[in-house]
């Protein structure tokens, strides 16, 4: 064994590095799954076999019932778990299609989900569908967001909260 100037012996130390690299990465998985593009591309990209979830939040949109056929349909595709939240939130504003005026989406509606998802499954890391095109319209997809709710929810219940399509545009997506 070599020694370090701190007296502990290297091999303890690596070690050590190891078993924190196989706990971040077993570390389970909440993918937010709206059945859309974003989500099901996330899901593509960052799912880990056997230790991946996905939670659909039915909050009573006007779209729920197409969105939830497509969330089974990708989960079924990924062999991946769906957990379902329902909820109730104000949306008797929204329109469904690009056409038609209005909100799309219940303001900060991701605080709500991302507090869902560590309520349902402590010591995870969750993960949102946010995107560039998102940044704009939504505060709550912005880099900012992501940073302050990971940050509370690891102190309330060891969750950590990750975006990882933020530079990412839906024309990159769907290409």
């Amino acid at each position: 064994f070599v020694v370090t100037n701190a007296g502990r012996k290297k091999r303890g130390i690596h070690m050590s590095r190891k078993r924190k690299q196989k706990k971040e990465s077993s570390r389970r998985r909440v993918i937010l799954l709206s059945g859309g593009v974003d989500s099901a591309y996330l899901l593509s990209k960052y799912h880990v076999p056997f230790n991946t979830i996905c939670l659909y939040v039915n909050y009573g949109h006007p779209s729920h019932r197409q969105e939830f056929r497509s969330a089974v349909h990708i989960c079924s595709e990924y062999r991946v778990a769906l957990s379902t939240i329902c909820t109730n939130m104000d949306t008797s504003k929204m329109r469904i299609g690009q056409q038609e005026a209005g909100p799309r989406v219940v303001p900060a509606r991701n605080i709500v989900f991302c507090a869902l998802a560590a309520n349902h499954f402590p010591n995870t890391d969750i993960y949102l569908g946010c995107t560039k095109n998102d940044f704009n319209e939504y505060a709550d997809c912005r880099k900012e967001f992501i940073d302050s709710i990971s940050l509370l929810l690891q102190t309330c219940s060891g969750n950590r909260v990750f975006a990882p399509l933020l530079e990412i545009s839906k024309e990159e997506i769907i290409v």
